[in-house]
């Protein structure tokens, strides 16, 4: 059995966060991989996916695994965040961890939280605003800090940011 939380952009293998585990006799044995591509996962180097149980019967595995919400490993292991997070699933003809073939599948799930909520930006009670900093010139630095207030253009509300666009000037970026 292998679960994993997808790539989150696309929700595919390479740059998951996979879970393995198979029950040969009784015995599971899980562990925590990372895809780098559409081949075998490696094993992680940190260990974070844990066996809460498994067992078979009548020629089905069914395992119950766990793990933080976010853990250290920030290079091989992807966060599970609130709303919809990618996954990515597959299984296997034999007790032995190999290829699954075509016994795979991807989908969205929502562990916790509410999914976000889809905005229709051509709806015409959404109003929108160019909003501009004057002059502000990014140092030449790795990480930069700043603040800014600026007046809304808002007479009555109280009003919900649903989005937000930079607007950059491609002759002075």
């Amino acid at each position: 059995v292998v679960f994993g939380i997808g790539e989150p952009t696309s929700g595919s293998m390479p740059g998951a966060d996979i879970v393995t585990v198979s029950v040969i006799n009784g015995a599971a044995t899980i562990t925590d991989r990372f895809a780098t591509d559409k081949v075998e996962p490696s094993p992680d180097t940190c260990q974070d996916w844990k066996l809460a149980s498994a067992q078979e019967s009548n020629g089905q595995t069914v395992v119950e695994v766990y793990r933080k919400l976010i853990t250290n490993d920030t290079v091989q292991d992807r966060p599970i965040l609130p709303g919809e997070n990618r996954i990515i699933f597959a299984y296997g003809t034999s007790d032995v961890f190999g290829y699954h073939a075509s016994n795979r599948g991807a989908t969205a799930l929502t562990f916790y939280g509410s999914p976000p909520p889809t905005i229709n930006a051509t709806d015409p009670s959404i109003e929108s605003w160019s909003i501009k900093s004057l002059n502000y010139e990014i140092p030449a630095k790795i990480t930069t800090y700043a603040g800014t207030s600026m007046i809304m253009p808002i007479e009555d509300g109280p009003f919900h940011i649903v989005g937000f666009e930079p607007i950059i000037n491609n002759a002075t970026a």
